[in-house]
């Protein structure tokens, strides 16, 4: 498949990964669900289950669309039955790896790896300074997360280069967002262990 298909590069990636996820999905043996904070001002631009279960749903702000944004989150849900998913890291590195190769002079940065309420975690930065198919730059945050039967990537996507203020929000947003294993009590467990990527 040819690079820059697609006005944006990440979603391209990531819907490569989806595409490979296995036919069917286990008797769930753990609860979890992902819980992210509030997104005001966002809407749902696409959503959809493959017949496997995997998951897709894109967000734009309000005036924006699937033609035209310069905001967007992601979030994907790729389903292993096997109950063997793949370390974060793992399951990044071949979006990271398309990243690279597809536009030229772009850039990626492990930010941090570790483990938020029981499940493995990594976050990635991937920059663009000019896609081809925009002519714009684009940036991308990406965590993955690594559940008992689904490996998830909630990312964050700019058509621009965000300021410091923009970086910090969602950086914290980010942090925000992770899987919850519901106690007997419903509540989720708070261990919290992460440390800078090499």
């Amino acid at each position: 498949m040819a690079p820059f298909r697609r006005s944006s590069l990440l979603p391209l990636w990531l819907l490569l990964t989806a595409s490979c996820a296995a036919a069917a999905m286990p008797p769930t043996k753990v609860s979890e669900r992902l819980v992210m904070p509030p997104t005001p001002g966002y809407v749902a631009l696409t959503e959809s289950v493959n017949p496997n279960g995997s998951r897709v749903m894109q967000m734009v702000p309000t005036h924006q669309s699937a033609q035209n944004w310069t905001d967007m989150l992601s979030i994907h849900q790729v389903l292993d039955p096997s109950g063997q998913v793949p370390a974060p890291r793992q399951f990044l590195a071949p979006i990271e790896a398309g990243w690279l190769k597809a536009c030229p002079g772009s850039t990626s940065t492990w930010l941090r790896e570790g483990e938020e309420d029981g499940h493995r975690f990594a976050l990635l930065m991937l920059t663009c300074p000019n896609n081809p198919a925009t002519g714009k730059p684009e940036h991308a945050w990406l965590k993955g997360l690594q559940g008992a039967y689904s490996h998830y990537v909630v990312q964050k996507a700019f058509r621009y280069v965000p300021q410091r203020e923009q970086t910090l929000e969602w950086m914290a947003w980010l942090r925000g967002t992770g899987l919850c294993r519901p106690r007997a009590d419903g509540q989720c467990q708070t261990s919290v262990s992460a440390t800078p990527a090499r």
